[in-house]
C-alpha cells in the first residue's frame, strides 16, 4: 500500500518529547529537525559531544523556535545508555518518541564494543535493546508512544547468521546484515509484546539514502556503483519519510514495516513493506530476543512499567 503523505501532514506536537540516535547527520538529522519544526522537544542522542551540540545548533538556525538539545549516547557502551537513560529520565519523565536510528555499517576489520559484541551487532542491535529496555518507564508515561527501529534493505539476505559474532569469519556487510535483521526482529517482537500496552513499534527502512554512512571504505562502490547512487539514491530528507510517518501519523500501525518509493523525487510517498525473510520467523524472534536479554542484563516488561535487571550471561 502507498500513502500519499508528506511533512504537511505531521500534526501539531508540542508537548511530546522525542529521542533520535545518530541524530547528528543524516536520516537522524531530518528526522531531529522535522519533528522539532513540528513542537516536539528533541534529544539528539550520540557518542559525539561537539557533532550533537553542532547539529542541535543548526536546528535551532533552521527552526528558531526549536526545542532540541543533544546528549552523549554511545550505543557500544551498556553503562553509558544506562547513564543517558537516568539522565533522560530525571528531566523527562515522559517519553513519546523513540527513534532507534544511529548505527555503524561495513567497519573494515571486525571490532568488539567495551562490552565484547561485534561492533555492528552490539552498536546497531543490543544498544538499542538495552536503550528501549532503560526507558520503558518513561514510554509507559505516554499516551501514544512510538518506537520507530530504522532497518535496512541489508536485511534482505543476511549472511552466515548463525555465526552471528562474526568470530568464525567477518566479512563487513554481512556483520551490517546481521545487525539490520536484527533490527527488524527486535521491532516486530516488541510490537507483539506492546499490544495491550498501547506503544507501537514500528520498523522502517530508508531505502537506498545517500547518508553518510556510504562514505566508510569498506563499502564496495565503483565507480559506476557511485554513479548510480548518485543518480538514484534518495536523499536523507527522503529516506526520513518513513521514519516521521512512524514516529507521527495516527495512521502508522504497531508492527508494521514501512519504506519510502524507490524512486528519486517521490518524497511525498511511503509506503507498506512486506517483512524481510527470516523476520516473520517468530521462533527467531524469540530466540535472539532471549538472547538479547542475557546480553545486556536486561529484560523488557511494559507492564511493569520498568527494565528488571537480570544477571548477565
Amino acid at each position: 500500500m502507498i500513502m500519499d503523505w508528506t511533512l504537511g501532514n505531521i500534526l501539531d506536537l508540542t508537548g511530546k518529547t522525542a529521542i533520535v540516535t545518530g541524530g547528528n547527520s543524516g536520516i537522524g538529522y531530518s528526522t531531529a529537525r522535522e519533528l522539532a519544526r513540528s513542537g516536539a522537544s528533541v534529544v539528539i542522542a550520540t557518542r559525539s559531544k561537539s557533532r550533537g551540540e553542532a547539529a542541535a545548533t543548526r536546528i535551532k538556525m533552521e527552526c528558531p523556535a526549536a526545542k532540541v538539545k543533544s546528549e552523549v549516547l554511545d550505543l557500544a557502551d551498556l553503562s553509558s545508555v544506562e547513564a543517558f537513560a537516568v539522565r533522560f529520565m530525571a528531566a523527562h519523565p515522559v517519553l513519546d518518541i523513540l527513534v532507534n536510528n544511529a548505527g555503524v555499517m561495513a567497519i573494515p576489520k571486525r571490532e568488539v564494543t567495551r562490552n565484547g559484541f561485534e561492533m555492528q551487532v552490539g552498536t546497531n542491535h543490543i544498544g538499542h535493546f538495552a536503550l528501549t529496555a532503560r526507558l520503558m518507564p518513561a514510554l509507559m508515561s505516554s499516551r501514544d508512544a512510538r518506537v520507530v527501529t530504522v532497518s535496512s534493505m541489508a536485511a534482505r539476505s543476511p549472511e552466515n547468521i548463525n555465526d552471528y559474532m562474526s568470530e568464525k569469519e567477518y566479512k563487513p556487510m554481512a556483520a551490517y546484515g546481521k545487525s539490520k535483521i536484527s533490527n527488524l526482529l527486535f521491532a516486530m517482537e516488541l510490537s507483539r509484546r506492546l499490544q495491550k500496552t498501547g506503544i507501537r513499534s514500528i520498523a522502517v527502512h530508508p531505502s537506498v539514502s545517500a547518508t553518510d554512512l556510504f562514505k566508510t571504505d569498506s563499502v564496495p562502490l565503483g565507480g559506476m556503483l557511485k554513479a548510480l547512487l548518485k543518480a538514484f539514491a534518495l536523499s536523507p530528507e527522503q529516506g526520513a519519510m518513513p521514519t516521521l510517518f512512524a514516529a507521527t501519523s495516527p495512521e502508522a500501525q504497531n508492527g508494521a514495516f514501512y519504506a519510502p518509493v524507490r524512486f528519486k523525487g517521490k518524497d511525498k510517498l511511503v509506503r507498506t513493506e512486506k517483512p524481510f525473510g527470516i523476520s516473520e520467523d517468530r521462533n527467531a524472534a524469540k530466540t535472539l530476543w532471549s538472547q538479547s536479554e542475557g546480553w545486556t542484563g536486561l529484560k523488557i516488561d511494559p507492564m511493569l512499567a520498568r527494565p528488571q535487571v537480570k544477571s548477565q550471561v
